[in-house]
């Protein structure tokens, strides 16, 4: 959900507002319009995960008339929380390990910081690995090394959306290196 406000122009109780919500340049639309008063604002729903809207706005008087619409500039919605993938982890060695998960709906471009911790509840716990994953992998994956054999690992990971902003970490799962030969 988006909501989007915007100074009246200096127009008086009863003016109608049109705010234009567009993802692609302003081919496809999303309207909404406060009419017959409102606030100047306009709250917007359903939009897609981790993508770039634009907004314009217009003024509407009483007599019909309308003004020209003016940029507001965009934004960059949240991206959706990682999920789990059928297979949380692959390639599990004494010292090394894979950590997969799914995409769950973001879009093209969407980047995923994973955590390696010692902690199910701490995604930050003390001595913890971080990958930064490259965009779009299917699925999404991050290879840890240098682990402690024998040890359980949880594997936290949060989507980073277009503008860099980190998401909540989400933990999917947990699994232990294998143990050292004797």
């Amino acid at each position: 959900a988006l909501t989007a406000s915007w100074e009246s122009g200096g127009n008086g109780p009863g003016t109608r507002y049109d705010a234009r919500l567009s993802s692609d340049a302003f081919v496809t639309i999303v309207q909404v319009s406060t009419e017959p008063q409102g606030a100047p604002s306009a709250g917007f729903t359903g939009l897609a995960a981790n993508t770039t809207y634009f907004l314009e706005v217009r003024a509407g008087g009483r007599r019909g008339e309308l003004t020209s619409f003016v940029s507001l500039g965009s934004t960059v919605t949240q991206a959706n929380p990682p999920a789990a993938f059928t297979t949380t982890f692959a390639g599990v060695t004494t010292g090394s390990l894979t950590g997969l998960w799914s995409h769950n709906g973001n879009a093209l471009g969407t980047r995923f910081v994973a955590r390696l911790s010692s902690s199910p509840v701490d995604a930050f716990a003390a001595g913890a690995a971080v990958v930064s994953t490259e965009p779009w992998t299917v699925p999404p994956a991050a290879g840890f090394g240098g682990l402690a054999a024998n040890a359980t690992h949880y594997l936290w990971v949060a989507a980073q959306n277009r503008s860099g902003a980190v998401g909540t970490f989400v933990l999917l799962g947990s699994t232990a290196t294998l143990v050292l030969p004797v």
